[in-house]
């Protein structure tokens, strides 16, 4: 008899094991439509409704006053791109966090992304400008494309020395024209340089900077220039020198020369590879 008594315990223990998991899968799990309308309900909303500038106001330290340039979602967080003092920065918010610094996704700097595309915009906004306060301006032999990298210095800036003695080699590697900017309150050096019109890699030499200035150094153009130029990079938001700027928009700040031909070649590769695909779309 006990071997039918212990069939009967099993049947009966498993009996209520059944039972037990059916009231669970019934009543407290959401079922599969539920799941679903949860799913969708979570995709529909929009993060920078739910905590966009409100979430910077709220938890972060800003500037009274910033503007915003965008607003959008990125993924499940709110990306925002701020200005304040010329300077841009990208922010990304997430209910009760602000995220400040860069974000990567796919090995690809998101943030910088960003940033270059609104710093290229300002460029473009100004190129006109840019063109007016051009101080010297260094066209290769061989021109063979008609592409403008602006060089922005400071007298008595070593880098800026320094970027001067190199940058005529990578015009003449590269086929671009250089225009070199002078950013100075009042450098009557300067203003000769622009009347005189000399090669960009004597402006830093000691026989010119040691020269003695004549009236006839002087011309009204160079003075305009340089009255004009601390105004324009001020806007663009140059900070440091020497700084690069390609017609594109794109920045390459400091003396590495090596990094500026580095960017150099991806950013013609970038032109070329934009103006493939254009061609092909027509």
């Amino acid at each position: 008899m006990k071997p039918k008594s212990s069939k009967i315990a099993i049947i009966i223990a498993i009996n209520l094991i059944m039972v037990v998991v059916f009231f669970c899968m019934t009543y407290l799990s959401p079922s599969i439509k539920d799941a679903h309308a949860i799913t969708d309900e979570d995709q529909s909303v929009n993060p920078c409704e739910e905590y966009g500038i409100s979430a910077i106001e709220t938890h972060a330290f800003l500037p009274e006053n910033y503007k915003v340039l965008s607003m959008k979602p990125f993924d499940n967080l709110c990306e925002i791109a701020i200005e304040t003092a010329h300077k841009y920065a990208t922010l990304y918010t997430y209910k009760d966090y602000v995220i400040v610094g860069d974000l990567f996704k796919d090995k690809k700097a998101v943030t910088r992304d960003l940033v270059d595309k609104i710093e290229g915009r300002v460029v473009e906004e100004n190129r006109k400008a840019l063109e007016q306060i051009a101080a010297i301006t260094y066209t290769p032999k061989n021109r063979n494309i008609n592409r403008t990298l602006y060089m922005v210095v400071t007298p008595g800036c070593h880098f800026c020395e320094e970027a001067e003695d190199e940058i005529e080699f990578l015009s003449e590697r590269y086929g671009l024209t250089i225009k070199m900017i002078i950013y100075t309150d009042d450098d009557q050096k300067a203003v000769k340089a622009i009347c005189r019109n000399i090669p960009i890699n004597e402006f830093s030499s000691p026989e010119f900077r040691t020269a003695q200035i004549v009236d006839a150094d002087l011309c009204e153009r160079g003075k305009e220039i340089i009255e004009k130029t601390p105004a324009v990079i001020d806007r663009i938001g140059i900070k440091g020198f020497p700084t690069f700027i390609f017609d594109t928009g794109k920045k390459f700040a400091g003396a590495n020369m090596a990094n500026l031909e580095k960017q150099i070649v991806i950013t013609l590769e970038s032109i070329e590879h934009e103006l493939t695909a254009s061609v092909r779309g027509k």
